[in-house]
């Protein structure tokens, strides 16, 4: 199992601090506004990355003393905040940052609204880069049941990914992720997934990709 690395004044066990909660999603033309129900300590969340942005409810800027990202493909963690650790950062794109989920450490528990500031992504099918050994991988829209995919799975969505091993986080541990669907009440959370190799995570077809195309115009 991975382990948090260089967290300053918190030394308890990352796997007993990581609490994921995330409910409704608000989407705008050019911005994204969720709502995250923060924990108090680590929580799993997708798309946090400055507490600024936080916009409104129990849980202020003030409460969040700590945000990591998990780099790839070193398998290291990287602090975002406080005094984000630049060199550390450089060479990962904003196409990761959208992808992955990250550690938010909180003071206090409570609702909080989030504004981003672009709409979340994965903004296409079968683009999402997974490397070799453990991923925080951000369960955004397309990776979770709707009206255009019912019934989706993980398997549906694996890609070209061999999942040796997937967990989620609930009631305080980490959680072999054995559901049968990827259900909506995972939608914003983050999943923990070790992958034999280098892969991309992804379905192949939008939706309904067995609709046959429109009728042929006469001539």
């Amino acid at each position: 199992m991975i382990k948090l690395k260089n967290m300053k004044n918190i030394i308890l066990p990352v796997t007993l601090l990581v609490l994921v909660a995330i409910s409704s999603v608000v989407v705008y033309a050019s911005n994204v506004k969720s709502y995250y129900n923060f924990e108090k300590g680590w929580n799993l969340v997708l798309g946090f990355t400055f507490p600024d942005k936080l916009n409104g409810g129990e849980v202020i800027p003030e409460d969040i003393k700590a945000v990591y990202i998990l780099k790839q493909p070193t398998q290291e963690f990287v602090r975002l905040y406080p005094d984000p650790e630049t060199k550390k950062l450089e060479g990962m794109d904003d196409d990761y940052y959208e992808k992955t989920a990250q550690f938010v450490y909180s003071d206090k528990a409570g609702r909080s609204g989030y504004t981003f500031e672009e709409p979340l992504p994965p903004k296409y099918w079968n683009e999402h880069q997974i490397y070799r050994g453990w991923n925080l991988v951000g369960l955004s829209n397309y990776m979770i049941e709707g009206s255009s995919n019912p019934d989706l799975t993980l398997d549906d969505i694996k890609g070209t990914c061999n999942i040796k091993r997937a967990y989620y986080f609930f009631g305080g541990q980490w959680v072999k992720f054995d559901m049968p669907e990827m259900d909506s009440t995972l939608l914003l959370k983050g999943l923990l997934m070790k992958v034999s190799d280098n892969c991309v995570m992804g379905m192949t077809t939008k939706g309904n990709g067995n609709i046959p195309p429109p009728p042929q115009i006469p001539n």
